[in-house]
């Protein structure tokens, strides 16, 4: 059978699908009339509340019946009844259908009993009034029992008669049905209903033919079935596989009439294609083994003429995707049946028909590769193999043909590729190579640099699959030579060279580390993916093979060192090194250890992963690490510990892992073996320096990569030191400085550094944590836990949880009150109750002036503290002890009078706008109050608050609050206070034991914690908060906390927790319908214990705040218990409320709120797909609202339901979309078949509102949606929802009045139309663009037509264009070029549609240019009649929009230009480039400018534009026409090029430009910008421009002073001036004297990346002349320079500033150096730089003076960006915003450190001591030079 056809399985058509959403496993309802029978089983299964339970009641009905005798036959049957009525794929029909089967000792009994039921079923819905939704279930349900069910098989065998007549009488109530005026869904749904009748129809015939053969003449049903077949394969409504089944169908009827040939011999004979095709197929998939035996053959014949049949089928309907793919899979299911037969006797005789058909299906696969469709490639592909396979049967002949065709140039290389890859996995590698022996060669020099089109992969599979088939053992270098040399020489000589800085080859005897790859750095990737596919290739070889890795070293081809590594790696991963042992100099007695801690510094992130990777990994984990080995680890590590890229990071944690894990198992064998060698001690030495390491790299300024890899190295090693050392050597690891060092890190910026710097805590030694008892104890906590820095109250949990529990040597905090005695976590709850009184202290400040509170006692802090501790505690255990009870009803108390004492902001209207005044003005009435009250009261009241923030009085207070507490701190407090009371609610709500019966149970023995009330009462607590707040941050918090006490509810036992949820749920949906009296009402609910929802409180803006968070939190929770119940009743409710008209423009807002909220919760996933269809209905109609506040819900809800149906935007484009952002139209409207109704009604209203002059608002959404839609291959297969029956509403639609309207039409046209009839359509387009010239048609019209011809010939790839097209009017480009030229002359002056037309033109060019200019002898002279036409227009300016033109009318001049046939002496006079702003003449508008500049900056910039395009502000798409347009003339594109650099004409105009008039300049922003730019490419330039008389050095100065005052991208421009005056300077032999100060001005971390990657330039420049200088302070300037970009935050500019190191290290050192990491290359630079300055004479006091002047530097940087810790300003409640996270002053400061002692060790008689004064005497010198304020330091 042919399975391909058969594309509608059972389950798709049933209903339990409940139409596109996922199979719900909802409960199982028993039906009413088997409930009234004396079974109690029954009765249990329908009570059951969970699909578990009512398996499991299903379980014992089975085993009860087992054991029966008397009564089986009627619990058989009842079963039997219930396997009928049970939805399909539902766990209870599963368990009855095992059950049914398990019953072997009453098999017959079983059969005949689902017989009965399929009977009774059957009769039950043969009535005329039975929906067809009903008979289609029972179809899906007697068509389940096939599928892996025996006894159901059997059942039907029985029922056969009444099944064919329900069938029969079904299909025909289909039909009728689909005769009415039914929508296309609903035809649809018909169609899948019609499908499932004829696919079990063609199950009796294949399970039964004996039987239907025996009874054919009585059965008629089964003859008007095939008659209906007929008329189906005739009905254009039909979708291909249905009809496809309906051949299938006939041809297996005829096959039982024994006239099987005789329907051959009629369908070969039809007309109809379709008709024809799927007759053809069901031929191919029927046809009997007895037709292919000898004499006759009549088999091979029919397989003949099906070839030839479907060959005529395809030519004639290529266009149609449905019949080309139904002919593929025709062509692949007869070659599959051809191979499965034995034609020994065949072969003998003429085999001329065989031949044939090898000779079609080679020509249509091979015609078929490349089709735009993937399942026609695919299905092509597999189709090439069969027919390769089956030609090898006969002889080689088609092998010599499929060779010609690998050998034939024209051929595209993808083909071949799949040619290769076919033909050898037939005849294996060796037979391919004798016929075409260059194939390695030519598939490795066909690797493309940027891989668009997946060529790449192609040669990769194809190149893997030859080589795999390739025979290894016999000859292993003869393997080696034929596959792995080519790939070695093609990295080192081919694309790999081309892409490197001349990468040193790997020798036997000299190992050189390669260089990081420049095209890299720079920011391109052409040599990526070639050196990526070699490199793949090389190691899926050594993982075949690892004795490979071997012979790359052997060879003598040069190979990079880090493909050496990474080869090595793979190797020994496999176990190639076990038995081979390093020595002290040499890694396996293969490479120097040298060589591989060079590669760890290696500028290439894989060179440096391989070699640690090398180290770390093996086959073995007990294998023992050398010495040489852990000094690597060590250095690896030093140097690369603060990487910054995550994926690193987690590269080198995962190796250390391992190496840690060895490292244990390594030491055991040791041990094991008496440690004879002496190994254990360097593992000692290791352990200890790793160990020291790790917590050393915790300094301050660490940044975050060191820290957090440095913890988890740590944590590693600590785990494993037990096994290593005994307590007391544990204990000689640690000191005092560590500790500190630790204990400081519990304050770090990350919540996962503290819990680190905790869990390391605990293995420090104890007499150690009791030293630092007076730095850090409750006394400290407490000023933490009061401060209103957030990062502070975090850093105070973690001080608590330290002393609570792992600091035993303090004691607890001293209280007012003594406490009772507490038996459960007593030190605990000493703490515990200390945080409350600072938590009361807040709470009574707060109570007089939240002011104060907020500065002085915010809260949050004790409330941060108290959380921490509980979360460490066992409520379980709490709840034994009555003391912790008491406190935590306590605590829920005084949270709820907190957030009292807050929601005077969080639930104000705007908490954001906060006016300090009055909370002064309630402050002093609250004092007002308090003075009036009683003297001991009073006392009272003042005394608290004075001990909680002493002041002297009332005023002064108010006054200092008023200076001081700004209104981000007020709100600050309240709202985080609000976060952290909801987790505690949470907390204690969902871990609390909850008391049984509080009031029967004494309090001693009372096992809960917390009462059903209590809970009652937290929720209640949530509720009002949720349904109140309106600070987002205090509202998302509480909803964590009440999803946690709703997952509570739904999962308690208790029956009044249990339905609490639901009730709340009905309660909301009552406030938010509130006042609606139509039956979208939710019942009203009565209950005390029930918060009532104030309805005025709540939100309507701000997206209905908490509302929706409720419902959410509800839903979200419910789906954890397994039930839906809630989630049912809340979609249908809100979608009812929003669909009514009868409700308020409120309530529809919080409905459609909510819903967006519901529709974002990745929680409810797809539970929510069978509403998505009615969501995105309700969210299109809420676009016509009369409320802006309901039409944004709607737009935002819109969006929410595009996430969910299209997935998160992959892409930040967001014209060109990833796939996975897309999907098919088949399967969308299969998935939501209701939308296809809704989308043709409103795109046919849209239409005729359009046509009237008025607009939509509802079109824009509704094209937005489509737009996301592509054309399926098998459109029309499944379903006859087809995409282009959108296309004419769609093409009325854009020519709507909004500008991006009409712009997503055309996409959507262009999408939707097949490349096939691009033409047609354009074709269509034209003439109505020409018939329309008659008519006053609306000019949006015209634009919208237009807007398609343009998308339509943007689908046409340029590199595929062929000269001549299959249209009719339109047959090539040159008449669509001509057409769309007339008709700009044509159409009114409207410089919007001229634009477009432009548009198209362009597009014309960039694909057929060659074309047109060879063809078109007037041309050039069309092109400049445009031009001068909209240009003459453009200077009237009379009309709006001539902007628009300007940048494509200077491309097309540039065109012309460039391809005019003047000799070169007259072209520079009519270079219109070169006079952007000529003097004397008519001046241009500025846009005109600016695009004329813009194209001088492609001509200039053209090799490396695709980098720059950005930061030029020029369009990718200006950069595609201005490539593929001017590509052909490259001598006179770099002629005009040369020209722009040195024309003294255009140097006039861009001085002209930058001028400014009494310091404004004349010319906008952009055009200044853009001018120097422009002026940054010509040294010429910028020294005619710029320097105006000046000596260069004034020149400089003035440029800088003027740069640092202009907005970013002006100053980055000028600064880009700057650094060509340094290259003109630094050209000449003299000596170097420019003034570099400006150099780390640069290179500061506040400035742009641009200006930034300007600055590495610049170095690059002035480096090597500055070293051969022996100015002190040009090497300051530049050093510290260079080791701010050596740190800088962004990676490219650090590895440009790497290779400014190692330029440099060559030019001194005469020795090339390849680039280094950019850690490791500040201390090379400091190494370097002094080596320098001592050859060239320095005295050692200025040496020693310019490296401390760098460290000061770097210090006063440091303290620049710092701000007083000490006073609590809005800056540092807030967390600053560091400009630079990445780099790390204190490193400076070591190596800094580091190079003076080295200067001091090699120089024995020098001291620094004794030579201080001098260096102070020279420093503030040099210092002043570059910042003054230096000098004080």
């Amino acid at each position: 059978m042919n399975g391909l056809s058969l594309r509608i399985s059972n389950v798709r058509a049933n209903e339990n699908v409940k139409k596109n959403s996922e199979i719900r496993m909802d409960l199982f309802q028993v039906p009413s009339a088997y409930l009234n029978t004396e079974n109690a089983y029954l009765g249990q299964l329908n009570a059951s509340e969970t699909i578990e339970g009512q398996v499991k009641v299903l379980k014992e009905y089975t085993s009860f019946v087992v054991g029966l005798e008397d009564s089986l036959k009627i619990h058989v049957q009842t079963l039997a009844n219930l396997f009928m009525e049970a939805p399909l794929k539902h766990a209870v029909r599963n368990t009855i259908a095992r059950s049914l089967s398990n019953l072997t000792a009453c098999r017959d009994i079983v059969v005949i009993s689902i017989a009965n039921s399929i009977k009774a079923r059957i009769e039950q819905d043969s009535s005329v009034a039975s929906e067809p939704t009903r008979r289609n279930m029972t179809i899906c349900n007697i068509g389940s029992c096939f599928e892996n069910f025996k006894v159901g098989c059997e059942a039907v065998r029985l029922s056969l008669q009444q099944l064919f007549q329900f069938l029969n009488k079904s299909v025909m109530v289909y039909l009728e049905r689909m005769n009415d005026q039914v929508s296309p869904s609903d035809k649809s749904e018909l169609c899948l209903f019609i499908h499932s009748a004829i696919r079990i129809v063609i199950s009796c015939f294949q399970q039964f033919p004996d039987q239907l053969k025996a009874s054919y003449e009585g059965e008629k049903n089964v003859e008007k079935l095939v008659l209906i077949c007929w008329d189906l394969l005739e009905n254009p409504e039909i979708p291909m596989d249905t009809k496809t089944n309906c051949g299938i169908l006939i041809a297996m009827n005829a096959n039982l009439e024994k006239r099987f040939l005789r329907l051959a011999q009629r369908v070969f004979d039809e007309d109809s294609s379709a008709k024809q095709m799927c007759l053809v197929n069901g031929i191919i998939c029927t046809i009997e083994n007895e037709h292919f035996t000898g004499p006759d053959w009549k088999g091979i014949e029919i397989l003949h003429q099906a070839a030839s049949a479907l060959k005529e089928i395809s030519e004639e309907n290529s266009v149609e995707v449905s019949i080309v793919l139904g002919t593929t899979r025709g062509f692949f299911q007869m070659t599959k049946r051809l191979l499965s037969l034995k034609l020994d006797g065949y072969k003998t005789s003429e085999r001329k028909e065989l031949v044939d058909i090898l000779a079609i299906n080679l020509r249509y696969s091979l015609s078929h590769l490349d089709h735009y469709v993937d399942s026609i490639r695919h299905i092509s592909r597999d189709l090439l193999k069969c027919t390769i396979q089956l030609g090898t049967r006969l002889d080689d002949t088609l092998n010599g043909i499929i060779y010609d065709y690998i050998r034939n140039g024209a051929i595209n290389i993808n083909t071949k590729c799949v040619l290769i890859g076919a033909i050898s996995s037939i005849l294996r590698a060796k037979e391919v190579l004798r016929a075409i022996p260059d194939v390695p060669e030519f598939l490795l020099r066909s690797l493309t640099r940027n891989d668009h089109s997946n060529t790449n992969l192609h040669i990769n599979n194809c190149y893997e699959s030859l080589m795999m088939s390739y025979s290894y053992e016999e000859n292993k270098q003869d393997w080696f030579n034929r596959w792995i040399n080519p790939i070695l020489t093609e990295i080192t000589n081919g694309h790999e060279g081309a892409s490197r800085d001349g990468g040193e080859a790997y020798e036997a005897y000299a190992i050189t580390p390669t260089d990081v790859d420049e095209a890299a750095i720079d920011g391109g990737n052409g040599g990526n993916d070639v050196r990526e596919t070699l490199h793949d290739l090389i190691r899926k070889a050594i993982r075949a093979y690892p004795e490979i890795a071997i012979h790359m070293i052997d060879s003598k081809i040069g190979v990079s060192f880090g493909l050496i590594l990474s080869s090595l790696g793979i190797a020994r991963k496999n176990g190639l090194f076990d038995t081979v042992h390093s020595t002290e100099t040499m890694w396996k007695n293969l490479l120097p250890y040298s060589d591989i801690r060079q590669a760890m510094i290696s500028a290439d992130d894989s060179t440096r992963m391989a070699a640690l990777y090398l180290i770390t990994e093996c086959h073995k984990s007990t294998e023992i690490f050398t010495k040489q080995d852990l000094e690597c680890i060590l250095f690896f590590l030093e140097t690369n510990i603060n990487v910054q890229a995550a994926s690193l990071r987690q590269k080198i944690t995962s190796c250390m892992k391992s190496a840690l894990n060895r490292l244990r198992s390594g030491f055991l064998s040791i041990i094991k073996k008496s440690d004879i060698d002496g190994k254990s001690h360097y593992y000692y030495e290791f352990v200890k320096r790793l160990h020291e390491f790790c917590i050393d790299n915790q300094f301050i300024g660490a940044n975050y990569s060191r820290r957090a890899i440095s913890f988890q190295i740590l944590l590693q090693l600590l785990q494993i030191s037990s096994y290593i050392f005994y307590d007391d050597e544990n204990t000689s690891m640690w000191n005092e400085r560590q500790v500190r060092i630790l204990l400081s890190a519990l304050n770090d910026s990350y919540e996962s550094n503290k819990h680190y710097s905790l869990k390391v805590l605990s293995f420090c030694p104890k007499q150690f944590i009791e030293q630092f008892n007076s730095e850090l104890n409750f006394e400290v906590t407490r000023s933490l836990m009061i401060s209103p820095r957030p990062n502070d109250s975090l850093s105070a949990a973690y001080y608590l949880e330290y002393l609570c529990f792992i600091n035993s040597t303090i004691d607890a905090p001293r209280l007012e009150i003594e406490p009772d005695s507490c038996s459960v976590s007593a030190k605990v709850y000493h703490c515990f109750l200390w945080c409350e009184e600072i938590l009361m202290q807040g709470l009574r400040l707060a109570s007089h002036s939240l002011l104060r509170a907020s500065r002085e006692n915010p809260m949050f802090g004790a409330l941060i503290c108290i959380r921490h501790l509980l979360s460490k505690l066992d409520f379980k255990e709490l709840s034994q002890d009555e003391c912790w009870r008491t406190s935590i009803i306590r605590l829920i108390g005084t949270c709820d009078s907190i957030a009292k004492v807050v929601s005077v902001v969080t639930n104000n209207s705007s908490p954001e706008g906060t006016f300090l005044e009055d909370f002064v003005e309630t402050a002093n009435a609250n004092e007002c109050a308090d003075v009036e009250m009683d003297e001991a009261s009073d006392s009272e009241a003042c005394e608290d608050v004075t001990d909680s923030a002493p002041s002297t009085t009332h005023d002064a207070t108010n006054a200092a609050s008023k200076t001081e507490t700004t209104p981000q701190m007020i709100l600050l407090c309240s709202w985080r206070t609000i976060k952290e009371i909801s987790l505690i609610l949470g907390d204690i709500a969902s871990r609390s034991p909850i008391t049984e019966t509080a009031s029967n149970v004494p309090q001693d023995t009372c096992a809960g914690l917390l009462s059903c009330q209590q809970i009652l009462s937290i929720g209640n607590q949530f509720i009002e908060l949720l349904s109140e707040t309106k600070h987002r941050g205090a509202f998302e918090q509480a909803y964590i906390g009440f999803s946690k006490i709703c997952l509570r509810l739904w999962g308690s036992p208790h029956a009044e927790l249990h339905q609490l949820p639901m009730r709340w749920i009905k309660e909301l949906l009552n406030a938010i319908s509130a006042g609606v009296t139509n039956s979208t009402s939710v019942p009203e609910i009565a209950s005390n214990s029930i918060t009532e929802i104030n309805v005025d409180k709540l939100c309507v803006t701000r997206r209905s705040a908490g509302i929706p968070f409720i419902i959410q939190a509800l839903i979200t929770s419910e789906l954890q218990v397994s039930s839906t119940k809630g989630l049912q009743f809340c979609m249908k409710t809100l979608l009812e409320l929003c669909r009514s008209n009868g409700t308020g423009s409120q309530t529809r807002t919080h409905s459609l709120n909510i819903l967006r909220s519901l529709f974002r919760s990745t929680d409810l996933g797809e539970t929510v797909g069978e509403f998505i269809s009615e969501g995105i209905m309700c969210a299109i109609n809420g676009y016509e609202a009369e409320s802006w506040s309901e039409r944004n819900s709607s737009t935002l809800l819109f969006s929410a339901l595009m996430v969910r149906v299209f997935g998160v935007q992959r892409s930040r484009d967001s014209e060109n979309l990833n796939i996975r952002n897309k999907m098919t139209g088949r399967i969308f409207f299969l998935r939501y078949p209701l939308l296809y109704d809704y989308f043709v009604l409103e795109l046919e209203k849209a239409s005729k509102i359009i046509m009237q002059g008025s607009r939509s608002k509802k079109l824009h959404p509704l094209l937005l949606l489509l737009s996301r839609l592509y054309p399926s291959a098998l459109e029309g297969s499944e379903s006859n929802l087809k995409l282009s029956r959108f296309v004419p509403l769609v093409s009325i639609c854009s020519g709507c009045a909004e500008l991006q309207t009409r712009y997503l039409a055309a996409k959507i046209i262009s999408i939707i139309v097949s490349p096939d009839l691009m033409f047609d359509r354009i074709c269509l387009l034209l003439e109505s663009l020409n018939r329309s010239n008659n008519r006053n048609i609306n000019p949006n019209s015209l634009h919208g037509a237009l807007l398609q011809i343009l998308y339509l010939v943007k689908t046409k790839n340029p590199g595929l264009i062929a000269a001549a097209t299959s249209s009719g009017q339109l047959n090539n480009w040159i008449e669509l070029y001509t057409a769309i030229s007339n008709y700009l002359f044509e159409v009114k002056p409207n410089f919007i549609i001229y634009s477009t037309i432009l548009d198209i033109l362009l597009e014309i060019l960039a694909r057929c240019r060659h074309i047109i200019i060879a063809e078109d002898d007037q041309f050039i002279d069309d092109l400049s009649n445009i031009v001068d036409y909209l240009l003459n227009l453009a200077n009237h300016r009379k009309f709006y929009g001539d902007p628009l033109v300007f940048q494509k009318i200077v491309l097309l001049k540039t065109f012309m230009y460039l391809y005019s046939d003047d000799e070169a002496a007259t072209r520079s006079a009519q270079c219109f480039l070169l006079r952007i702003n000529p003097e004397g003449e008519t001046k241009q508008s500025p846009e005109y400018i600016e695009a004329m500049l813009n194209t001088a900056l492609l001509v200039l910039d053209i090799d490396h534009i695709g980098k720059h395009c950005e930061e030029y502000d020029i369009t990718p798409v200006e950069v595609f026409y201005f490539r593929n347009i001017c590509e052909l003339k490259p001598d006179r594109l770099r002629w005009l090029k040369a020209e722009l650099v040195r024309s003294q004409q255009f140097h006039c105009c861009l001085r002209r430009l930058i001028a400014s008039d009494d310091g404004h300049c004349t010319q906008p922003y952009t055009i200044q910008v853009k001018a120097y730019l422009v002026l940054s490419h010509s040294g010429a330039a910028v020294s005619n421009v710029l320097l105006d008389g000046k000596g260069i050095r004034e020149a400089i100065q003035t440029i800088y002073k003027e740069a640092t005052n202009q907005p970013y991208q002006l100053r980055s421009a000028m600064f880009r001036c700057l650094k060509r005056l340094l290259q003109n300077e630094s050209k000449g032999s003299s000596e170097f004297t420019l003034n570099v100060d400006f150099l780390p001005t640069l290179s500061a971390a506040y400035q742009s990346k641009s200006t930034r990657l300007t600055a590495v330039e610049c170095l690059h420049i002035v480096g090597r002349k500055i070293f051969d200088g022996k100015s002190v302070n040009q090497y300051i300037s530049f050093s510290f320079a260079l080791l701010n970009l050596l740190s800088d935050d962004d990676s490219s500019i650090r590895s440009k500033a790497a290779l400014v190191v190692s330029q440099l290290h060559q030019a001194v050192e005469k020795v090339k150096q390849k680039s280094l990491v950019a850690t490791y290359a500040q201390s090379a630079y400091l190494r370097l730089l002094t080596k320098t300055m001592i050859a060239h004479k320095f005295a050692l006091n200025q040496i020693v003076a310019v490296i401390v002047v760098i460290w000061i530097l770097k210090e006063q940087e440091r303290d620049d960006d710092s701000v007083n810790t000490d006073e609590v300003t809005d800056l540092k409640v807030f967390d600053k915003n560091e400009v630079n996270i990445y780099g790390e002053l204190e490193l400076v400061r070591a190596y800094c450190i580091a190079e003076l002692q080295h200067l001091q060790l090699n120089n024995a008689d020098y001291s620094l001591d004794s030579n201080t004064d001098k260096i102070q005497k020279i420093r503030p010198t040099h210092a002043a030079a570059i910042y003054p304020e230096a000098i004080g330091i």
